[in-house]
């Protein structure tokens, strides 16, 4: 070859050696890249996916969380309402308990008699009622006083207004201890 421009050029054989090499560093740079490519794709996809589903996972995980908050406060409650079911049966079997005595009252207060007020303090009682006659208020006191927890069962005051065909009164008694 010719000098050019005072260069000394590279030889013809040499210039297709360099040729050869770069095609064939070409080509291989291509294949190793195409190879990282086609190993990496499969592994670039199961990210993804593992991404999207870790996204899924995180929303229904927000969902799950609110859902054991919830749990956790009807356990809180569940408990609290088992504390006052207790206190509710401890105070329902115990003896000083009013209601037993109310509702024997309120089983001898038949149809006739109208029941006003009733007032129940720890040994003793006060009732105000009203009936039509005034055996059905002597009856009422006979089915008080039958009953073994009332005691000295007493007819206080009986009261007939003019205008009125009702007799009002008032019985007092002593609760028994049991």
């Amino acid at each position: 070859m010719k000098d050019v421009n005072l260069v000394n050029t590279i030889p013809l054989h040499r210039q297709y050696e360099v040729r050869r090499w770069f095609i064939l560093s070409m080509a291989l740079l291509g294949g190793t890249l195409i190879t990282i490519t086609i190993l990496q794709v499969p592994q670039l996809r199961a990210w993804y996916s593992i991404n999207k589903e870790k996204e899924n996972l995180e929303g229904s995980l927000h969902v799950f969380e609110s859902i054991m908050d919830k749990k956790h406060e009807l356990k809180q409650q569940e408990q609290k309402l088992r504390t006052k079911k207790t206190k509710l049966e401890q105070y329902r079997k115990d003896p000083k308990n009013p209601i037993r005595q109310m509702q024997m009252i309120i089983t001898a207060c038949d149809k006739t008699i109208e029941l006003d007020g009733l007032t129940i303090q720890k040994s003793s009682f006060k009732i105000t009622a009203a009936c039509s006659q005034v055996e059905h208020a002597t009856g009422f006191i006979q089915r008080l006083s039958q009953d073994k927890h009332m005691q000295n069962t007493k007819l206080v005051s009986m009261q007939q207004h003019k205008n009125n065909q009702t007799l009002h009164f008032t019985v007092h008694g002593k609760i028994k201890k049991t």
